[in-house]
């Protein structure tokens, strides 16, 4: 489903150790960078695009994963997508704030988000990426029964100064978080749910 130009630019994304910091300081690979500006909604995937916001959010979250917080902002604004499209816009609107770091924005992105369709996903690969560790910091995660959006900003913004195994599990859960996301918004741009 992706042209084989965003292929190659997702598995560039998925190979860069470690995953994605809390907070970026800089834009990841500049090369990275330079691909992904060089797409646009029509060519990112190989069949047509049957919902263009979807594509505009596909296209958020490629420069959210490479760091690249400003593009990722401007293509995430969803004033003007239509009402099916906007909770994921601003799902990517919320994690753009929470890494910017603007803890406040970012939940008030989350609460335009309500209860987002892929958050029993999310919830699923945290959990599991928690079964394989010692205890953590975000251990309150185990027990959720529902992905909480704002329990994770405040997580973040309580480890993203710091390093060690606590701040290794919540970027490995963000970055599950932003795979799953973007995979999520490929599938409805190109009419598949």
């Amino acid at each position: 489903m992706l042209s084989s130009k965003t292929e190659t630019i997702v598995e560039a994304l998925k190979k860069q150790a470690p995953p994605v910091s809390l907070a970026p300081q800089a834009i990841r690979d500049p090369e990275l960078a330079h691909a992904i500006a060089s797409l646009d909604t029509r060519s990112l995937f190989s069949v047509p695009v049957a919902e263009p916001a979807f594509a505009q959010a596909f296209l958020s979250g490629l420069y959210l994963l490479n760091d690249d917080l400003w593009e990722s902002h401007r293509l995430a604004m969803s004033d003007s997508a239509p009402e099916v499209a906007r909770a994921t816009l601003d799902y990517w609107h919320g994690i753009m704030h929470r890494r910017e770091p603007d803890y406040p924005n970012s939940k008030y992105w989350f609460r335009r988000v309500g209860s987002h369709e892929l958050f029993p996903q999310v919830l699923s690969a945290a959990q599991a990426t928690l079964a394989s560790t010692g205890p953590t910091v975000v251990d309150a995660v185990r027990s959720w029964k529902v992905w909480n959006p704002f329990a994770v900003v405040d997580m973040v913004e309580h480890l993203a100064s710091r390093s060690g195994a606590d701040v290794e599990v919540l970027q490995t859960i963000q970055a599950h978080e932003m795979l799953l996301l973007l995979d999520y918004s490929a599938r409805r741009a190109t009419g598949r749910r």
